[in-house]
């Protein structure tokens, strides 16, 4: 059950709730949230590529294998220029070494802490200019080895990325 403070609420932010009474003693309301399977919501890598946002994909070495057109149109790279070359291509300068070493610790452990939510980081453009965009990344175990995709939201000019910025 979830708490909501004052009184009964009513309008579209409320479609997804089921009210289970009001209680008029106590300043807050019963609601039951739809219950919804994690594979519903849950992206995969698949999802990211063919969605609208730009995306690239990177193998366990740290190689671009894909992008789609809206990362060639938001970021002015072509396939030609990144397909084959070290993702590091399109990191800040000051990034690498935490990008290298992210990556480092991912084949050696397994584990990531920046895998599966979004990341304000900077993304260098094919102009060397750069733009802050909310990374969301996975990983995905294939028969070749492990690869990563990002979708890349650009976020408002003037956003800063998030202080510790921690690639890989």
């Amino acid at each position: 059950l979830i708490t909501a403070p004052s009184a009964p609420a009513t309008g579209p932010e409320m479609d997804n709730f089921q009210c289970q009474g009001w209680l008029p003693s106590a300043p807050f309301l019963l609601l039951s949230v739809p219950i919804r399977t994690m594979a519903e919501h849950t992206p995969t890598i698949g999802s990211l590529q063919n969605g609208d946002a730009p995306f690239v994909l990177a193998s366990h070495k740290g190689v671009v294998l894909a992008l789609n057109p809206a990362f060639q149109q938001v970021y002015g790279w072509s396939e030609a220029e990144l397909v084959g070359t070290p993702l590091g291509r399109i990191l800040p300068e000051a990034f690498l070494m935490s990008h290298e070493l992210g990556f480092s610790r991912f084949r050696a452990s397994g584990t990531s802490s920046v895998l599966g939510h979004p990341l304000r980081l900077s993304t260098r453009c094919s102009d060397g200019s750069e733009i802050v965009s909310e990374h969301f990344i996975l990983a995905e175990q294939r028969e070749d080895g492990w690869v990563f995709g990002a979708s890349l939201t650009p976020l408002p000019e003037g956003t800063h990325p998030d202080q510790s910025s921690p690639h890989g």
